[in-house]
């Protein structure tokens, strides 16, 4: 029997095919199961930030033990309210006067004329002695207090021999305490 095997030389051949598909088998398997680089690195961040996560939650924990442990009773301060301003007419009249007489001047450095030889000229008087003081309780807490002075005046006119009345009338004087100070707001 002459028989010729053609499949030993092809058995060959399908053996190398069969070792060389079993050895790229085991490469591919191999480089699959390697693990990537970068895959380890964020896998050892997780584990890193969720050890850190647990040790936070476990201060905050002792932290809210601590304070409820020692939470003393917290009472409000007691708010002052700002020290009431007690005016009273005497001492507005004080506070007023030294303001009412330098206002006085210089209205009537402005209103007065003088008498120059033959002319006549305008004097102005005003009776600060027998002014009429009155002291107004305001609700608005930048001006806690308003002031209203009454004040007769009479005007003269005057030459260098003779002096005779022109005319009288009163002046009223409305003053503000704003800042711990009296403040002319106006005049009629």
């Amino acid at each position: 029997m002459d028989r010729k095997f053609h499949s030993a030389g092809s058995f060959r051949r399908s053996r190398q095919f069969f070792l060389a598909f079993l050895t790229f088998s085991f490469l591919a398997f191999c480089r699959a199961n390697q693990p990537d680089p970068q895959m380890q690195e964020l896998q050892k961040d997780v584990k890193q930030l969720s050890e850190e996560n647990r040790k936070l939650q476990k201060e905050i924990q002792s932290l809210k033990e601590n304070l409820n442990k020692k939470e003393p009773e917290i009472k409000p301060a007691p708010q002052t309210a700002p020290a009431e301003i007690r005016m009273t007419v005497d001492q507005m009249k004080q506070d007023i006067q030294p303001l009412l007489r330098d206002i006085i001047t210089k209205i009537k450095a402005v209103e007065e004329t003088p008498r120059k030889a033959k002319q006549y000229g305008m004097r102005i008087e005003y009776d600060i002695k027998n002014a009429v003081y009155g002291l107004i309780r305001n609700p608005n807490p930048s001006t806690l207090y308003h002031a209203k002075v009454i004040i007769k005046y009479e005007k003269f006119l005057e030459s260098e021999q003779e002096s005779r009345s022109y005319g009288s009338g009163s002046a009223t004087f409305l003053f503000a305490y704003q800042s711990n100070q009296w403040v002319l707001q106006r005049r009629d």
